[in-house]
């Protein structure tokens, strides 16, 4: 089986950020609705399983491609943990704030990748 390319990797990866970022503008304020809710972990699952795909496009990283790429796992990771909370704190302020915020920080590192 022939392994994806940096470039296609990347793209899904920002399509999937797309589809999060258009769930949290239509959804607001019923995040922690369950339809709403299990979307968004299909969404982060599938987002997940790309950055390990982009993860083995670097067997040996340089030190600020690694530091990148382990950005990019934390990023995705405090997008899973701030859902989860959102499930048992309903009402949490700034979350959609912060969940805008992690998005754009991993579009951020995902360019800051390609000029590397």
């Amino acid at each position: 089986m022939q392994q994806p390319s940096e470039d296609s990797v990347k793209r899904e990866i920002l399509e999937t950020l797309e589809h999060l970022d258009i769930l949290q503008k239509q959804s607001l304020n019923r995040f922690d609705t369950p339809e709403i809710y299990n979307r968004v972990f299909q969404l982060l699952e599938i987002l997940e399983a790309k950055m390990q795909d982009l993860n083995h496009l670097f067997p040996e990283p340089s030190p600020d491609t690694n530091r990148l790429l382990q950005d990019l796992f934390f990023n995705v990771k405090k997008i899973r943990e701030s859902t989860e909370d959102l499930k048992s704190t309903p009402q949490k302020l700034q979350f959609q704030d912060d969940f805008i915020g992690v998005i754009d920080r991993i579009k951020e590192d995902l360019n800051k990748l390609n000029k590397q």
